[in-house]
């Protein structure tokens, strides 16, 4: 039979291991966190990223119509 020492050794040690498990686990969630974030910030990001490949595409397009109709102005002074 266990005496009352070594119960209460055990008791302890059970509960220094479930506060270890705990503070594992409240690292880990830190650290989830930590990711989710990040995440959003990459996704933020592309949602910028790609409006500014629309906004250059557009202003890409625009540039080249005005390139066209500039050389059909520089042609009609050509001699």
């Amino acid at each position: 039979m266990r005496n009352g020492s070594s119960l209460a050794l055990d008791s302890m040690q059970a509960s220094a291991s479930h506060a270890a498990n705990t503070l594992v686990l409240a690292e880990r969630a830190g650290e989830a966190r930590e990711v989710d974030r990040n995440l959003l910030n990459i996704r933020d990001l592309s949602v910028r990223s790609a409006a500014g490949a629309d906004q250059t595409s557009a202003s890409s397009h625009e540039l080249s119509k005005l390139a066209n109709a500039l050389q059909g102005m520089v042609q009609r002074f050509q001699v």
